[in-house]
């Protein structure tokens, strides 16, 4: 029997669960049979926030119900109504919801609708934000902004691979959130690539300055970049370091440029090819999916042809069968 613990829901709402227990989340939280124990989850998470208020957050769960097209709850004691209304929102929300619902609090009585964009396999999308900022986002990838930046900060959160080009507002710092990692910056345009299923985060600076640091109770390491500096962070390794990159030659998925791997494994680059070109990939091989590559591809270049560079040595076997590619080790 699959056991829903505080750090697994924690996992959930913070987006870093895998696909499959993630689901099983959701239809543990949305079994009425489960109440009690969710709340006490939900309790205890509830408590790590910064919120005081039950008013305030009760409020903010309604906002977050209404946008979603639920009805409201009847009126009860604020404590009790906070964590019917958690419950069955988590099951349906795409946005993490403890984060938004903190946000929410801090704005006060005030209702601030959220969009949620995303880009689907094989194409780009181009959001704008409510300051003028422009983001473009890359293939499978999400971003969740408020219709409003209010208090002293214009924070969003995002999975995925986009770049951005961040309007310069000295009194309200820019921040960008994806699961435990976090990129602070005033104005600037940088590269970020933070795919949930990936092992690795990384945030390429191309001009201004940013603070990239770590989001979590237990780790608080935090990292400056200028332009030509990229932030490298594994999430399976903890590693979190400094690379470095020829701003001059490097362009972005959104100004044009084509894909850049700096030593990322392959099985992080088949993911994003899968992504970018709609097409299944199947490593056969596993001992192949670690070894790390550094290759820039240009924008025109095919599926086909990247992967016939990646294996310029000729040491893996690429053949094809009803539309899907397998990669295994040496010549078949």
């Amino acid at each position: 029997m699959f056991e829903v613990t505080k750090e697994i829901l924690e996992e959930y709402f913070y987006g870093k669960c895998p696909r499959w227990q993630a689901r099983k989340v959701r239809d543990w939280l949305a079994d009425p049979s489960n109440e009690g124990e969710a709340t006490e989850l939900m309790r205890a998470l509830f408590d790590r926030l910064d919120a005081d208020d039950p008013v305030l957050a009760g409020q903010g769960f309604e906002a977050v119900r209404a946008r979603l097209g639920l009805p409201l709850p009847r009126r009860e004691k604020p404590s009790r109504r906070i964590w019917r209304v958690a419950r069955t929102v988590a099951a349906v929300c795409a946005v993490p919801l403890l984060v938004l619902s903190a946000l929410l609090w801090r704005q006060g009585a005030t209702v601030v609708e959220w969009h949620d964009e995303y880009a689907a396999y094989g194409e780009m999308k181009q959001v704008v934000l409510p300051d003028n900022s422009v983001v473009w986002l890359n293939s499978g990838s999400r971003i969740s902004y408020p219709s409003v930046f209010r208090g002293k900060t214009r924070q969003v959160f995002a999975q995925g691979e986009l770049y951005a080009d961040i309007k310069s507002d000295p009194r309200k710092p820019f921040i960008i959130k994806t699961g435990d990692f976090s990129v602070r910056v005033l104005g600037t345009r940088f590269n970020m690539k933070a795919y949930p299923e990936d092992r690795a985060v990384e945030v390429v600076l191309v001009e201004g300055t940013v603070e990239c640091y770590m989001d979590s109770d237990d780790d608080d390491r935090r990292m400056q970049l200028k332009a030509g500096d990229m932030a490298y962070y594994n999430r399976d390794s903890g590693v979190f370091e400094k690379r470095n990159f020829n701003p001059y030659i490097y362009s972005s998925f959104a100004e044009g440029g084509g894909m850049a791997f700096f030593h990322q494994p392959l099985v992080d680059i088949v993911a994003h090819l899968e992504r970018c070109f709609n097409r299944k990939i199947v490593i056969m091989d596993e001992r192949l999916s670690g070894i790390e590559y550094f290759a820039f591809f240009s924008k025109d270049d095919s599926l086909e042809k990247i992967l016939e560079t990646i294996n310029m040595d000729r040491s893996m076997s690429i053949t094809e069968n009803n539309g899907m590619l397998f990669i295994d080790s040496g010549r078949r």
